[in-house]
């Protein structure tokens, strides 16, 4: 089992997009950051990938990039339409982000 797995938390539910390949953690990081009212929880690199957890309104999401693109995820698959657009709206100011949500916002 990859290290990143076995620390990770359990299987992320629902996956809401992909950011562009083009940023680097060095500019996702401080961007969470910005979210208001984001609370980054875990940020882990090794050679196969590099993971970032984050909390936002009470829902838990992840940004995993493992060499073949960056995927954003939350937890709960039932958590709210408005709150993941506002996560998806967020991230698009720095790159493009192509929804995976069927009808979902797309920046």
């Amino acid at each position: 089992m990859d290290l990143l797995q076995s620390r990770l938390p359990p299987l992320w539910k629902r996956q809401i997009g992909q950011l562009g390949y083009a940023h680097s953690f060095r500019a996702i990081l401080p961007h969470t950051e910005l979210l208001p009212g984001a609370n980054i929880t875990l940020f882990m690199s090794d050679v196969s990938e590099t993971v970032l957890v984050f909390d936002y309104e009470h829902y838990e999401f992840c940004i995993v990039g493992d060499g073949a693109g960056l995927n954003l995820t939350v937890n709960d698959a039932e958590c709210p339409d408005t709150v993941v657009d506002k996560v998806l709206r967020h991230f698009s100011t720095l790159s493009s982000l192509e929804s995976t949500e069927a009808g979902g916002t797309s920046a």
